[in-house]
């Protein structure tokens, strides 16, 4: 299942980010997705281009789904998403803990990279992160 979720989310998220590239009309590794935790119940998704705020979206704008998604991604990546942005909180010691996702250098995988109070801390693995908040 752990495998699964991280072929699918590096989908989505490489395929979303390429959709937003193409709206900023820009430079494919100048667009990033920022994953952060917006309140105590919900994950907060915001894009940039080149470090500047663009806009607020939502799972469902990053998956390009209007209505409904039939592939249930919108529903189960968010829990995930949430258990480990609280889980690289708690081990830092920080409420100011988020994950930025890029393209990678060739444009067809995405990287994520975490960061604490706006400072980066390191590049982190979807399926380390992922193994780490299943076995809590």
């Amino acid at each position: 299942m752990e495998e699964f979720i991280v072929s699918e989310t590096s989908k989505c998220f490489t395929k979303g980010i390429k959709r937003y590239v193409d709206n900023y009309d820009c430079g494919m590794h100048d667009v990033s997705l920022l994953l952060y935790l917006k309140d105590e119940h919900q994950v907060g998704y915001q894009m940039y281009v080149t470090g500047d705020f663009k806009e607020e979206v939502t799972i469902k704008d990053i998956l390009g789904v209007k209505w409904i998604d039939r592939s249930g991604f919108s529903m189960i990546a968010p829990p995930y998403i949430k258990k480990i942005l609280e889980d690289l909180s708690e081990e830092m010691k920080s409420n100011k803990v988020d994950i930025t996702v890029y393209l990678n250098e060739d444009g067809d995988d995405v990287r994520f990279f975490l960061y604490e109070s706006g400072k980066l801390q390191k590049e982190v693995f979807l399926n380390e992160l992922i193994a780490k908040s299943v076995m809590q």
